[in-house]
């Protein structure tokens, strides 16, 4: 039983292996005025145990999964706060049915940083930037005309998905000199985003006249698997496949094999099926790809805001403050279950 003296968080050890010494100062800082928080890092296997995550009110959750297990006879646990936006490795109906509030770090919070990223990619690619390296490290400065970028105002800029970080990207792009926007979303409509000189189309027409796909999804049933052979052979043998979004979005066999077989120009991927990516992976080995850890949107901004709303949002549910956009799954709030545990939890606060 919980003892009613203090709030125990916990902190998911993988933050030590991938993140180290990033999230411990914002953890003081946001923590350590309070004397009867309590905070630690636990490890845990890849699936959460619902033992081990039940010896906590809130925990801090950076990769590990929940699936229905996790939350079998759950009876201490109130909240998981991810670091970061996407919540796909959480099971949010067997959370929500263990009356888990689940907390994201509002998009608007990352949005920036994501586009940005994927500028970076854009220009890579379309700039050459790896093959010119090569040259100048390689001793083949002679060759450099043999290497050369492309004219981006002959470019048409294509976005599956355009909520918060396909606007954003779109909206930065304005004064880069694309020939054209397009984006193909089922739950947007063309008059919300005319502002942003972006035409909506099908996917079908987006992959065949994009110079530029990018994929600004979520992962869910809907887009599991939506990026296949027969979508890839749509893509102009001349385009550029970049995916930040969720790796399971994109067949991986089959874009290996459109990637080997020059079907598509090439890509840049800071997502995969099953991360982290082992250097025996095929895409490991494409000379026409780019590669980076899901960290591509990393920037010290980034990971200090990840940071301090992961921490403030445990604290903002306690004192009934939290911001809306912060919730996955606000129904949870207004369970009996719930309340009576936040109703202990609130007394250390007065």
């Amino acid at each position: 039983m919980r003892s009613k003296n203090y709030l125990k968080i916990g902190i998911t050890a993988d933050f030590q292996k991938e993140l180290p010494g990033l999230i411990e100062p914002i953890c003081s800082e946001i923590f350590g005025s309070y004397s009867f928080i309590k905070y630690e890092f636990f490890d845990s296997p890849p699936v959460a145990i619902a033992e081990q995550i039940d010896q906590y009110d809130a925990i801090i959750s950076y990769h590990i999964n929940y699936m229905p297990t996790s939350f079998n006879k759950i009876k201490r646990l109130s909240v998981i706060s991810r670091w970061g936006v996407g919540y796909d490795k959480i099971d949010v109906a067997a959370c929500t049915k263990a009356n888990v509030l689940l907390t994201i770090v509002p998009r608007e919070v990352v949005k920036n940083q994501v586009a940005i990223g994927i500028l970076a990619f854009i220009f890579a690619l379309n700039q050459k930037v790896l093959q010119k390296n090569y040259l100048a490290h390689s001793g083949k400065w002679l060759e450099k005309a043999n290497v050369l970028g492309e004219d981006i105002s002959n470019k048409t800029l294509g976005s599956i998905g355009i909520g918060n970080i396909g606007s954003e990207l779109f909206r930065l792009s304005q004064s880069l000199g694309f020939k054209q926007f397009l984006a193909t979303d089922p739950y947007v409509e063309q008059n919300t985003i005319s502002h942003l000189n972006v035409r909506l189309v099908d996917l079908k027409t987006l992959l065949k006249k994009s110079d530029i796909v990018t994929i600004n999804c979520p992962l869910n049933q809907e887009t599991r698997g939506m990026i296949g052979q027969k979508e890839l052979a749509l893509m102009k043998d001349s385009a550029f496949l970049i995916n930040t979004a969720r790796g399971p979005i994109i067949n991986e066999i089959d874009l290996v094999n459109a990637l080997e077989s020059n079907l598509i120009a090439g890509g840049a991927f800071d997502v995969f099926e099953h991360e982290p990516l082992m250097p025996s992976h095929p895409l490991c080995h494409l000379n026409n790809v780019i590669l980076s850890p899901h960290s591509i949107a990393f920037t010290d901004r980034l990971v200090n805001h990840n940071s301090l709303y992961a921490c403030r949002n445990i604290i903002s549910v306690v004192k009934k403050s939290i911001d809306q956009n912060s919730l996955v799954n606000p129904e949870v709030l207004n369970t009996l279950s719930f309340e009576n545990r936040m109703q202990q939890l609130q007394k250390l606060f007065s």
